[in-house]
């Protein structure tokens, strides 16, 4: 699996963000992998919503791919658990 942590309150960069990850995903050996994004710095006024980072980052545009984006504060914790969950019971799902 792939895991891909988004400055959420970064709006000046979230283009080049998506340009790496869909070039990262272009990749042979993660063809089959599934996705797994965290928009970090929910905590924080300025942030784009969890839909906002997934519009951007054109994740309805992965058809053939597993992917979960999920709301995070990477120095309280929330949220963090929750993703690593779902990629947990998802690879399991796999094998």
């Amino acid at each position: 699996g792939v895991i891909f942590v988004i400055d959420s309150t970064d709006r000046d960069r979230i283009q080049d963000a998506r340009d790496e990850l869909w070039n990262l995903l272009k990749d042979d050996e993660l063809s089959d992998a599934v996705l797994l994004v965290f928009a970090n710095k929910q905590d924080l006024q300025d942030a784009m919503t969890a839909a906002d980072v997934s519009e951007k980052l054109g994740l309805a545009e992965l058809r053939h791919r597993q992917w979960f984006i999920q709301s995070a504060c990477a120095t309280s914790g929330d949220g963090i658990y929750e993703g690593l969950e779902w990629l947990s019971r998802t690879l399991a799902r796999l094998n």
